[in-house]
């Protein structure tokens, strides 16, 4: 039987052992915040009890005392104010952010996002235009601007002030605005950089109400709820201040008055129970993205800005819709795709480029994710229309994207993006220079992507250790995410049964147990394959985290497996025996 390879982390006792005595936390948990770079004590006591009180001074980023000035300045004068943002979750929950707070400081504001067919990426010469037309005297970016030269170029012709926020990597050139509120900026000192949109318009209306005499903290208060969403759907790592947003911020979702929040939740079935970081990004997140991918990004905007209950509902279900077609859509081009990436010489491809027409361009980022990550290379996806590609990249730990196309630029139309996720447009005729050049790039790196794929094992477990006691202590390090992963565990255990599961019988539901260890159920998501390989009463090495599942009112502790091995000699778990007394839920029988 083969199945994904894993290897163990290598040991932190004696650390582990005075982490535990200082915090009184578990031995188990203790090596899991050594694991993260948490052992000194009160590194590891501020990470468990994460405070709103640590986020930084929003007046740290770059920009923002001149952004503050002049929307203040618009407020006094009765301004008409144009927020522009983006078509993704970011990119709408940081423009809703902005336009409910102008609109509750009495601003004049109109809330905008582009379609992504129709306006492309990032704010446009015809949208300052019409901005013009509408009589807009100052329009503030959010998730977009910090290249949109041509723009800024066109708002200084018709008398218009530009205030960018946003968090993407500058390019060579910085756009020439009033102000620039980003954290990448050349001349930025902002202590912590991974910020998403979303939460530099929340620093900016904490300094805005600051600024006029308000409270900063009711400010933040009130938009956790969207920056939380923003912050988790982004994939921002979630340590520093992104662990306190999301983690607040998910409370505040669960007590919720905006209307679009609460029907979102409700067509996407999961209202009225505990919400986590997961929900956020992989459950409402794809909903809203759904819309820009689909259809018109302003439907997304208009849901989380409505004050009307029906009208919230009515959107909430075509945004359900939307994103029932975009899977179907993104079913499509992946096989497309993936058939395409079979083909390539995986030995002499550092970077998979793939393109087709007929592919929509909404979807092509997902693909490029599931891409990369079923061929462990950084992935490029481009959808060809009339001579022009439209291209969404995703890439693997250690190649950095936005340098990466920065020294491709004179082979493309436009590009921005993160070191993780980027897009480009570029002319089809230069499809192959392009493709030689990025691949000799990624060469010249040596890294090695096919020995990434190994799973990272925390901690190798004895069956009595897996409690429901363990789960209930596993959640003092969450939210979890990028940066901060579901812890992950291995242990030997019995195969008690094994069913295939899903429409198409693609999943396995499988119970094992294990000495001090009752039939405990498990999920193995998409490896439906391997049940003529699995039978019934054989040990096996299982590498999985730890789940609550609910079902029918009734909480139970479930693994989710991540990869099977069958024990061999030399290469069996072997637990090694940790200090701690024997009466002791949480003392860890092995790690390695």
């Amino acid at each position: 039987m083969t199945d994904r390879s894993w290897e163990l982390r290598g040991g932190c006792e004696a650390e582990a052992r005075g982490l535990a005595a200082e915090l009184g936390v578990s031995q188990i948990l203790s090596r899991l915040l050594v694991r993260r770079g948490l052992g000194d004590p009160a590194a590891a006591h501020r990470f468990l009890n994460p405070s709103l009180l640590d986020l930084h001074d929003p007046f740290l980023l770059p920009g923002m005392a001149q952004a503050v000035e002049r929307i203040a300045q618009a407020l006094k004068l009765g301004e008409s104010i144009l927020v522009h943002g983006d078509y993704d979750v970011d990119g709408l929950t940081s423009a809703a952010l902005l336009g409910r707070s102008l609109s509750a400081l009495g601003a004049k504001v109109e809330t905008r996002a582009p379609h992504r067919a129709n306006n492309g990426y990032d704010l446009q010469p015809e949208s300052v235009e019409r901005a013009a037309e509408e009589g807009h005297r100052l329009i503030v970016t959010s998730d977009c601007g910090t290249s949109a030269l041509e723009a800024a170029a066109r708002a200084r012709e018709l008398g218009i002030d530009l205030v960018v926020t946003d968090h993407h990597q500058p390019g060579p050139e910085v756009v020439d605005a009033l102000a620039v509120v980003n954290p990448h900026l050349p001349s930025s000192d902002y202590p912590f950089k991974d910020i998403c949109a979303a939460a530099v318009t929340l620093k900016l209306v904490c300094a805005l109400s600051q600024h006029l005499g308000h409270s900063a903290t009711a400010a933040l208060r009130a938009f956790l709820d969207l920056a939380a969403l923003g912050t988790a759907s982004d994939l921002m790592p979630l340590v520093d201040e992104n662990r306190a947003i999301v983690r607040f911020g998910l409370e505040a979702l669960q007590q919720t008055r905006k209307l679009g929040l609460l029907a979102l939740m409700q067509t996407a079935g999961c209202h009225g129970r505990a919400l986590n970081a997961w929900d956020l990004g992989f459950v409402l997140g794809p909903r809203l993205n759904a819309i820009g991918r689909m259809d018109d990004a302003q439907l997304g905007v208009e849901l989380l800005l409505t004050k009307d209950e029906p009208r919230a509902l009515a959107l909430a279900r075509k945004l359900e819709e939307a994103n029932r077609r975009r899977k179907v859509e993104q079913a499509r081009v992946f096989e497309e795709a993936r058939a395409q990436a079979a083909t390539r010489d995986l030995g002499a491809c550092s970077v998979l480029v793939l393109s087709g027409q007929g592919w929509s361009s909404g979807v092509i980022g997902l693909v490029a994710t599931r891409i990369a990550e079923t061929f462990r290379r950084p992935t490029i996806v481009i959808a060809e229309e009339n001579g022009v590609g439209r291209a969404s990249c995703r890439s693997l730990a250690g190649f950095h994207l936005m340098r990466a196309l920065d020294a491709c630029r004179d082979l493309l139309i436009r590009c921005g993006g993160h070191q993780g996720a980027a897009g480009f447009d570029l002319k089809m005729a230069n499809l192959a220079a392009f493709r030689d050049r990025i691949n000799d790039l990624a060469a010249d790196e040596a890294l090695d992507w096919d020995a990434q794929a190994a799973l990272a094992v925390d901690l190798v477990l004895p069956p009595d250790a897996i409690t429901q006691q363990l789960q209930t202590e596993l959640r003092l390090l969450e939210p979890f995410g990028v940066g901060n992963p579901e812890p992950l565990f291995a242990s030997t255990l019995a195969l008690l049964s094994c069913r295939r599961i899903g429409s198409d019988g693609s999943h396995l539901k499988l119970s094992f147990r294990g000495d001090g260890l009752s039939p405990t159920d498990a999920v193995y998501w998409r490896r439906g394959e391997l049940y003529p390989n699995l039978s019934p009463g054989t040990d096996l090495e299982v590498c999985f985290r730890l789940r609550q599942n609910a079902y029918n009112g009734r909480e139970s502790l479930q693994l989710e497996v991540e990869a099977l091995r069958v024990p061999s000699e030399g290469n069996r778990l072997e637990p090694l025996a940790a200090p701690g007394g024997a009466g002791d839920p949480f003392t860890l029988a092995g790690s390695l």
